[in-house]
């Protein structure tokens, strides 16, 4: 369970001293929830000694740890890491909570390939496959059975193709990891140096 309880569970959840005084018990409903469920606050369990806000108030005077994820005991040890991460979205002043669960592997087979027509625009991959056509214009000449030949040529096109969308998605995922890494690395230092003040 898990989503913006508008509440602090624990007075370090929170940096506003006002607001320290206000919540020096949390509220009661959601203290007997998480004690009857027997639910664990996952990001705490995972990050016993991280200071860090899912709200902030645009004057920064007041930051709390609001959100967060409620998972059963049976649960948490499939839970492997959690985050509190920054959004970028202008409608929200919420920062999000991230898991990375452990599932079981499943196993699955190609599937259909269907070209992205989006990468003929890219000029690497055009130049790859002019390449190859001209590899297979000079084949031609010396082919007795072209069908075999035209076969072999739009096996290796979805062979270039499907190599090149994997290593331009890989390049698109490191570069967000990279910037999302970046951003919470700031993210945390501001909540600590808000803390610390």
């Amino acid at each position: 369970m898990g989503g913006d309880f508008n509440d602090i569970l624990k007075i370090n959840d929170t940096k506003n001293k006002k607001t320290k005084n206000k919540f020096d018990k949390p509220v009661h409903g959601l203290k007997t929830l998480i004690k009857y469920f027997k639910f664990i606050d996952i990001w705490r369990d995972k990050n016993p000694t991280q200071i860090q806000y899912t709200w902030r108030r645009k004057s920064g005077l007041e930051a709390t740890r609001i959100d967060f994820f409620l998972v059963s005991k049976e649960c948490k040890a499939q839970i492997v890491k959690a985050d509190i991460r920054p959004i970028i979205l202008k409608s929200t002043d919420h920062n999000g909570i991230s898991l990375k669960i452990r599932t079981q592997k499943v196993n699955r087979g190609k599937g259909y390939w269907k070209l992205n027509s989006s990468i003929l625009n890219d000029r690497d991959y055009c130049c790859n496959i002019e390449k190859l056509i001209k590899y297979y214009e000079n084949k031609e000449k010396t082919t007795e059975n072209i069908g075999i030949l035209w076969d072999n040529f739009k096996s290796e096109v979805r062979d270039i193709s499907l190599d090149f969308c994997k290593r331009k998605a890989k390049q698109k995922r490191d570069k967000i990891q990279t910037f999302e890494n970046d951003l919470n690395k700031l993210n945390i230092k501001l909540d600590q140096s808000e803390s610390a003040d």
